[in-house]
This record gives structure tokens, sequence and C-alpha cells, in this order.
């Protein structure tokens, strides 16, 4: 399952490419694409030429239905050339669906290879899939990066940042702001004591 956009940078033809690799591997693997996206007729397109078949274009979900799709998925696969913090990584830790994307930078901040997840290099689709193949071969690795994502997503609860957040407001605003970054991840672990209500 994949609920990017099909967009340049969600590189979603790389998805298409990747799942292709899986169905060598698995003939009757399903990939669910949830979400639309300026370039759904050119990824369209190439499941058709690549002859890749049980790949179901769901469209654009509310955010209440979300969940549904990651309960029926055995993986979320990712394929980002480029990337931040992407809430639909988070969603699936905290979901329990194993996790295998590409690792732009800031993806590399929240996933961690072999423990959260598997990663590749972007454009990197053969590898993509050879990591899916990998986590559909492994039930035991499969729990594994379920059960560490998992515990790892709670650190991204509001009741665990909201302390740090503030903090860090009020560092700025007392111009106090760190720029080592020893400095702000001592004041960000100082945060979570602090207790603010």
């Amino acid at each position: 399952m994949c609920n990017r956009g099909c967009e340049p940078y969600y590189a979603v033809d790389d998805i298409i490419r990747a799942f292709s690799h899986v169905q060598a591997a698995f003939s009757d693997a399903l990939l669910l694409l949830v979400g639309g996206g300026s370039l759904e007729p050119q990824v369209r397109e190439l499941a058709r030429q690549l002859e890749v078949h049980n790949v179901d274009f769901i469209g654009k979900v509310p955010r209440s239905d979300i969940g549904r799709y990651y309960d029926e998925a055995d993986i979320f696969i990712n394929a980002s050339r480029l990337d931040n913090m992407p809430v639909s990584i988070l969603e699936a830790f905290a979901a329990g669906t194993p996790v295998v994307t590409t690792a732009p930078e800031g993806i590399r901040y929240i996933v961690e290879h072999g423990r959260t997840g598997l990663l590749s290099e972007p454009r990197d689709w053969r590898m993509l899939g050879e990591n899916v193949i990998t986590v559909l071969r492994d039930p035991v690795l499969a729990a594994t990066l379920t059960r560490n994502a998992y515990e790892q997503s709670r650190t991204y609860r509001w009741d665990r940042v909201r302390a740090q957040w503030l903090q860090l407001y009020q560092s700025a605003l007392m111009g106090t702001v760190h720029s080592d970054p020893k400095q702000k991840a001592a004041a960000a672990q100082n945060s979570l004591s602090v207790g603010v209500k």
C-alpha cells in the first residue's frame, strides 16, 4: 500500500517498477495506490506497459478512512525522491504496518534501516522491490520492524512533544535558542521533564 500522491517528488512510477519486481516473486501480490495526483495517467500507463496486474488505483479518500487501508496492507511502500518527515510513515508506524521506503535525507531521521523499516536509495526501485520481498519472506523481521516502529511512533504523540515545542518557543523568546546540535538535544531532553500544562 502506498498513499502518496502521483506527483514527481513521490516517485509513484518507481513504486510501479518495484512492484513489477515483487510480482516476479509473488505473482498474486496486490498494490493499493491511495490518492490521486497530476501524474496518475502516466503511472497507469507505466503499469500497463510493464504488464503489472493487481494494481488498484483507489483515488483520494477522506482522512477518516485511511486507517482501514493501513489495516488491510501487509507493507507500506514509499519511493520519495525528496521528503522531510512524512506523516504517512508515522501513520504506518502507529498502525503496525511494516515500512519499506527510499531514504531521502528527511526520512533517514525517522526510519532506521533494519530496526523500524527497510531503506533504499531514492530512484533505486530494484532495491525497493527487494526490500518488499525480504519483508514478505521473513515474518519474524516484519514483526520486529513493526514492533520497533510502533514503539517509536509513541515518541511523536502530542503529550510527548508538547513540552518540547513549548521549551523551544520559550528559548526563542528569551534569545537562548541553541545552535549546537548537542545543546539542542539537551534542551529538548530537559523539556520533557518541564511538565508544562
